[in-house]
């Protein structure tokens, strides 16, 4: 039992630094959360106190609430059950967007249009792979939900911390996908007007 804890343990940290690592061959998630970041809070010559404080609004004041959600019953199986359930169709409707802006020829655009176009796509892949790590974490705890653990004081403390972690998390990406949702909608309407001519 302890030889299988510490396998799934070490190839868990593994697979995330494959998928993370500054070193990856496929997809590398660091880049994707990097490039959503800096399409909100631009490069520090460009930056405005307009895109401060909008980086501020969309991942630190998100992340405040979640602090104090974890600290409530909020977020229970049931919740993580539903979550799972709705992320099953927003990552398709995200691919499916995907898809589409993708199929168009961006040829004739001048720079500032480019951008607002590659800023979409990346705002839909970042809310795919958020969607995704999200639906991992509820599958997860739906799966542990008839697992009991006999524990000592100490074990029962850290699961106690590790279950605060996982309710701030779980929130702090719901409420990043809402926002980003409204963000990749405004930017897909300013494709639409882009490309409303052809």
């Amino acid at each position: 039992m302890k030889i299988n804890t510490f396998m799934i343990i070490v190839l868990t940290i593994y697979i995330i630094w494959n998928l993370c690592g500054p070193k990856s061959d496929y997809i590398n998630i660091s880049i994707i959360f990097k490039e959503q970041i800096m399409s909100i809070l631009r490069k520090k010559e460009e930056r405005k106190n307009k895109d401060i404080y909008n980086f501020i609004n969309i991942f630190i004041i998100p992340f405040i609430l979640s602090i104090f959600i974890g600290n409530t019953d909020l977020i229970s199986i049931d919740f993580c059950q539903n979550v799972i359930s709705a992320l099953a169709i927003l990552t398709s409707v995200f691919l499916a967007i995907i898809g589409i802006i993708t199929s168009k020829s961006y040829k004739n655009c001048n720079d500032k249009q480019k951008e607002i176009i590659a800023s979409t796509y990346n705002g839909i892949y970042f809310l795919t792979t958020i969607s995704i790590i999200l639906l991992i974490l509820c599958f997860f705890a739906v799966s542990l939900k008839y697992y009991t653990l006999n524990t000592s004081k100490y074990l029962s403390i850290i699961i106690k911390i590790l279950k605060f972690c996982f309710k701030v998390i779980v929130f702090y990406l719901i409420a990043e996908i809402i926002i980003n949702i409204f963000i990749v909608l405004r930017r897909l309407e300013q494709i639409f007007y882009l490309t409303f001519d052809d």
